[in-house]
């Protein structure tokens, strides 16, 4: 039976139907409660080939208008940081079909930022990509594509293609900034057959294109040198997924990463990503320097609950060896949280159990009719001064933004 255990949260092209056992249905249940209301099409054990964005019929769909008033309560504030400020932004995400065959994809973030004396505007080119779908199981995209792997909820270590794309936004929730970044540039082949899927990504060095402007596409941070990623998904199961990945690019030693879901019950999924080898660790927000080189394994235990009372609790154990860091994860998600209609709610923390730092935040939503939403977003980083969370010079935001659907 054909299956690719697709972890991207957007749509995918249809392919032939496979009949819905009790053990995919319960998955499928599990992770619609457990996204957030933008994301219900996120489906660990998908039987689709990896595509970006979704699919509709009606061309102008996929964009949204926001506004957005923000709040910064620093502790030490920076020269050119504010205490407020305002956003308008555009966002697209689509995908056309131009024939049975071929498809072109499209994602992009406009914004004028509003900060007193100080105004900017950004634009971030996400993904600009076409496919072609070929006979037998057979898929071919070129172009920016935002390639996503990982099956943790809070840190993926098996998502290679993430270093140096996330872009500055209002939200810290890691789903967030797993959605809303740098595509890279890439030949994408794959192919889905009876044993599973096979990926194959060859990606070129485009670090000569540099571009400091808040407007500018940003090639050199998607591709600062040349790599090649190979992802292997043989077909286990209706209960298990599992990835097997291997990412290699020039300077670098190869990295090796796997990821396996497990369904365990009508209610529970576990998963588990690990990777190891040489990595830089990540910048501590957009914009700054990346940290230093370490080596060692990466890795992440999980376990997602659809309770009862409607909440749906994903809780993670992590270790970040770029940072040398454990942390302790949990996320909670609720739709309609304490029977209010229209209404969903989701909140995380990650305690880091060596310097005791701590990143929260909850975001609230209500959605007034199809197209219209309000969002109240709160967060903030605490510890002491000598941890990473501490470090940080921003103490608490607030965001209150306005969404309009098109």
């Amino acid at each position: 039976m054909p299956r690719l255990p697709s972890r991207s949260r957007h749509g995918a092209v249809p392919t032939p139907a496979v009949p819905m056992t009790a053990a995919r249905a319960a998955l499928l249940a599990i992770a619609a409660l457990a996204a957030p209301a933008t994301a219900r099409a996120f489906d660990p054990l998908a039987l689709e080939p990896e595509t970006v964005v979704q699919t509709e019929p009606n061309p102008s769909r996929g964009l949204r208008a926001e506004l957005w008033s923000q709040h910064f309560d620093w502790r030490d504030r920076p020269p050119d940081a504010s205490g407020r400020q305002q956003r308008v932004l555009l966002d697209l995400r689509r995908e056309w079909r131009l024939n049975e065959h071929v498809r072109v994809g499209l994602s992009n973030r406009a914004e004028r930022v509003f900060v007193p004396g100080r105004d900017q505007t950004r634009n971030a080119l996400r993904e600009l990509y076409a496919g072609i779908d070929a006979p037998h199981g057979g898929y071919l995209d070129i172009g920016r594509i935002n390639w996503r792997n990982g099956v943790g909820s809070g840190f993926n270590p098996t998502d290679y293609l993430r270093e140096g794309t996330v872009i500055e936004q209002g939200s810290q929730d890691p789903r967030a900034l797993r959605e809303n970044r740098l595509g890279t540039v890439m030949l994408r082949a794959q192919r889905i057959g009876a044993a599973g899927s096979v990926q194959l990504a060859l990606i070129p060095s485009l670090a000569s294109h540099t571009g400091s402007s808040p407007t500018a596409p940003g090639w050199s941070r998607s591709n600062p040198r040349r790599a090649a990623l190979l992802k292997l998904s043989p077909t286990l199961d209706e209960r298990t997924t599992i990835d097997v990945l291997g990412y290699a690019r020039a300077g670098d030693r190869p990295r090796f990463g796997a990821n396996l879901t497990h369904l365990w019950n009508h209610s529970l999924v576990l998963h588990a990503e690990a990777s190891t080898g040489r990595r830089v660790a990540d910048a501590p927000h957009p914009g700054a320097a990346p940290g230093v080189s370490r080596s060692g394994p990466d890795w992440v235990f999980g376990a997602t609950w659809a309770s009862p009372a409607g909440p749906v609790i994903s809780t993670e154990l992590q270790r970040d060896a770029a940072v040398d860091a454990r942390a302790l994860f949990v996320r909670v998600a609720w739709d309609r949280p304490l029977g209010l209609p229209e209404t969903d709610i989701a909140a995380f923390v990650r305690h880091d159990l060596k310097d005791r730092g701590r990143l929260w935040q909850i975001d609230l939503a209500w959605h007034l009719d199809p197209r219209h939403s309000l969002k109240l977003l709160v967060g903030g980083h605490a510890g002491p001064r000598d941890s990473a969370h501490g470090a940080i010079p921003l103490r608490r935001h607030a965001t209150l933004a306005w969404q309009r659907h098109f």
